[in-house]
């Protein structure tokens, strides 16, 4: 988060059981100016997922997550930011994989390595822990009947915006940083 003050956002908790999977998204919390970067972080503006996994994960029909690293250097608000937008075309898994690699991924690289941008299924052990940027391009594995519940809980912390311009974009009704910043505009 870089050495700004730290905040926490929210928490939720993900237990998945017969899950169908979640398709590539990212999410808008991010400055206006988005775009490819080499700035460490990828952005001023960041929001960073901690995401526990008591139970872990298997990288196939586990319902375990699918990151893309680099991708955050790239600031996308909704990975319809490409020469071919991508659009949820089918159910997660596989063909959606491929759907993603053909239409915001192709012909993507690293902005600082070069190389080029790939999918990466995690593979987890249980007690595990996986930190991304809130906007970085991410996915869930399907999970099918039958393989019980996996656990799953996201602490999500951020830097603060110095404006109080941005929108709330999580899944909170208020943040802890919109009451500090009302109080602070007298409201």
């Amino acid at each position: 988060l870089g050495s700004h003050e730290v905040r926490f956002d929210h928490n939720t908790l993900l237990s998945r059981r017969n899950f169908i999977g979640q398709h590539w998204h990212s999410h808008n919390y991010v400055e206006d100016n988005c775009g490819p970067t080499t700035e460490p972080g990828g952005a001023k503006l960041r929001l960073c997922r901690s995401l526990l996994y008591p139970d872990g994960f298997r990288a196939h029909n586990d319902g375990g997550l699918k990151v893309v690293p680099g991708a955050h250097l790239y600031r996308s608000r909704d990975l319809k930011d490409s020469e071919v937008p991508y659009e949820y075309s089918c159910m997660p898994g596989e063909a959606d994989d491929s759907d993603f690699s053909a239409t915001w991924l192709k012909g993507k690289l690293h902005p600082i390595t070069g190389k080029p941008l790939k999918i990466e299924r995690l593979e987890l052990p249980p007690g595990s822990m996986v930190v991304v940027l809130h906007h970085s391009p991410h996915a869930v594995e399907p999970r099918p009947t039958g393989t019980g519940t996996r656990h799953c809980t996201l602490f999500s912390y951020r830097a603060p915006d110095p404006g109080g311009s941005l929108p709330v974009t999580t899944n909170a009704d208020l943040q802890p940083w919109e009451l500090e910043r009302d109080a602070a505009l007298g409201k």
